[in-house]
């Protein structure tokens, strides 16, 4: 009886060794897995925050030209209009020419 007692124990031992040994196993297999997923999460993060930012100026410079083209539009064309209209109290003369 105690011959089946010890082989009984030495396999339970066994048995709770390989599973520490599996343990570390896996633990040393899937740590270089999570660190490198941590990276990418953190650079990932970095990207999302510069293409933010990036977003952010390139809006308000394109808000910024739009409040300025039509005072830049109004600056070019009235002295166009000034060319076509006659000031007070002068008269167009045309120039006839063969």
């Amino acid at each position: 009886m105690n011959r089946i007692s010890l082989t009984l124990d030495a396999g339970c031992f066994a048995r709770g060794y390989d599973r520490l040994l599996e343990q570390d196993y896996v633990r040393q297999q899937t740590t270089p897995l999570i660190t490198k997923t941590n990276e990418l999460d953190d650079l990932t993060a970095k990207n999302s925050k510069e293409i933010k930012d990036v977003d952010q100026r390139a809006q308000a410079g394109i808000q910024g030209v739009q409040t300025k083209a039509p005072k830049s539009i109004r600056k070019l064309w009235l002295p166009a209009s000034r060319l076509t209209k006659p000031r007070p109290g002068q008269q167009r003369t045309q120039r006839l020419t063969r």
